[in-house]
């Protein structure tokens, strides 16, 4: 996710083929993203790290 993000970028996720948790699960396992709205519909991510995570 980072490759289509810069520094500080925000990155809206519906939920698509998996469950909400293993999304949240990735997203967290990532290290370079937070979570900071989470609603019925969509997750909106905050980058927090310049270098291109995993």
């Amino acid at each position: 996710m980072s490759r289509i993000t810069r520094p500080g970028g925000v990155l809206v996720i519906d939920d698509g083929h998996q469950p909400r948790g293993m999304t949240i699960e990735k997203i967290r396992r990532a290290g370079c993203w937070t979570i900071e709205e989470e609603t019925d519909a969509f997750l909106r991510c905050q980058r927090t790290c310049d270098l291109i995570c995993r």
